[in-house]
């Protein structure tokens, strides 16, 4: 399920890369923060409108690899909008390690990357 999943997402977010940035004259790697934040929220939203059912759900790997691919903000508002994952410390540990890792990264690159 988590290749099949991820399969899916990854290629949504790559299409929707090349959309952006060959068609809409977005940077590249802007044009991937866009994508993958919308795939992220959008799939946060999937997996809770098919909780409760007997459908696949979207394995939490997936949540995750999408944050860390760049997703987080995504990711968070859809968690926070959706009411999806918010009270589930494991997930939200992970999902916090994901994102102090890239604010420590962003804050490095201010510091020392330009």
């Amino acid at each position: 399920m988590i290749l099949r999943f991820g399969l899916v997402v990854f290629v949504l977010s790559f299409a929707l890369t090349a959309v952006l940035w060959g068609a809409g004259g977005v940077p590249l790697g802007l044009a991937w923060l866009l994508a993958v934040n919308a795939t992220a929220f959008f799939t946060f939203g999937y997996d809770k409108q098919i909780a409760g059912t007997r459908r696949v759900r979207v394995p939490e790997a997936v949540l995750l690899g999408l944050a860390l691919a760049g997703g987080t903000l995504g990711a968070y508002a859809g968690m926070h909008l959706f009411h999806h994952k918010t009270a589930k410390a494991s997930f939200l540990q992970r999902f916090g390690w994901i994102a102090a890792g890239q604010a420590l990264l962003l804050l490095a690159y201010f510091i020392w990357g330009r």
